[in-house]
Order: structure tokens, then sequence, then C-alpha cells
């Protein structure tokens, strides 16, 4: 869990796959004058544990209402990105007293759409060379640079500086995803209001705004 301050209701971030809270270091704090901003690195991702079970929606949803009694917030603003996007709606299908609102960032419903597969290595060699060049690559591919630690909690470095694997094990990408496709999301059920923010995936785009289904 990340605590990046500020005053206000509590807003918490949540990661798409492969990423920790870390990735959102860039993007906190233009937040942080409204809300008090904190981020949990779901369960399968360092820094967090990487147990062999837990990955269904309703563990995950608990899991961050766990992160919520231990800092003692009653009731926040849940925001998520890609994988997420089952997670946000089962926290409010299940806790309904402690979602103030829910929004999607490019956040999916697997049980409803194609799966999309876990993010990859990088394309080259050329961008598995260090840490500054895996960075760029990131940059030109997503438009922005994610921070050192959302990138060094990720992968393995040689004594080179050179990339040469994953820190999540195989399995937990994939137990995610099954875990998002058998729990269909009921909107009906969802008390909160919800807001859907989607946009092309290439750099020029600009972010559309579309409310998400009832």
């Amino acid at each position: 869990m990340v605590d990046w301050g500020g005053s206000g209701a509590p807003m918490v971030l949540l990661t798409g796959i492969g990423d920790n809270a870390h990735v959102y270091d860039q993007f906190a704090f233009q937040f942080t004058n409204f809300f008090r901003v904190i981020g949990i690195t779901r369960r399968g991702y360092l820094p967090s544990s990487q147990p062999a079970t837990g990955y269904d929606l309703p563990t995950r949803a608990a899991d961050d209402i766990a992160v919520l009694d231990a800092l003692g917030i009653d009731k926040a603003v849940f925001v998520g990105h890609s994988v997420t996007g089952g997670e946000l709606s089962a926290l409010g299908q299940s806790y309904p007293a402690r979602v103030d609102k829910l929004v999607y960032l490019d956040a999916v419903d697997l049980s409803a759409l194609p799966s999309r597969q876990p993010p990859g290595p990088p394309a080259s060699d050329a961008a598995s060379a260090s840490l500054w060049a895996l960075q760029a690559y990131m940059a030109r591919m997503q438009g922005n640079r994610e921070p050192n630690p959302a990138v060094c909690h990720r992968w393995m470095f040689d004594a080179n500086g050179a990339i040469v694997g994953d820190t999540t094990p195989d399995f937990i990408p994939a137990a995610i995803v099954e875990g998002a496709k058998a729990s269909p999301v009921q909107w009906a059920r969802i008390e909160a209001p919800r807001l859907g923010i989607f946009a092309p995936k290439h750099t020029e785009s600009k972010a559309t705004l579309v409310l998400v289904p009832e």
C-alpha cells in the first residue's frame, strides 16, 4: 500500500494487471489537494505477497476492504485501471456502504468482454537493455514514463542492468483473468455513482468520457 497523503475524502487507486501501486506515483499527486490518495498493490505482485490462491474477485475485493479497515477508513472513492474493472464492480456489489464512487479508467469487465492478454516483456532486446531503455520504450508506447519503483518491482535485472524476467509467476495473471470471467457484473446491484473514462491506445488520443452502463 502507498499513501500519497492529501486532505479530504479517501481515494483508492487500484492497478491494472502487472502493475504495483507505484505506477500511480506521477498521477496521484494531482488529487491530493482534494483527496487523501492511497494505492493498493494487489496480492500476486511485488512488493505484496504472492500466495497460491485468492485471485478470484470476491477475495480481491475483500483485500481492498481489509486495507480500508487497517487504515480506519469507512468509505472511499475507488479508481481502477484495466483488469480492475471487475474488482471495482465487485466492491460496488458486495460493499455498498464502503464505496462512495467508482471510476473506471480503461477498465474492462472480463466476464462480458474478450480477455486481454497479460502484458508481456518489452518488444525488443534494445528495450530490455536497461531500466532507462525500458522506461523510454514504455513512454513511447503508453505516453507516460513509469516511475522506478513501478518498474523495479515488476522486472528482474541481471548484473549489467538488463531485464531477464518477470517477478510474477505466470499462474497469477492467468488466475486473475479467469477469476474475473467467473463473476459477471450485476449492474443493478451497484448503488454508487459510476464514471467510465476510456481512450484509444495511442499517445495522440484524447480521453473520451462515457457513462458505465446501468
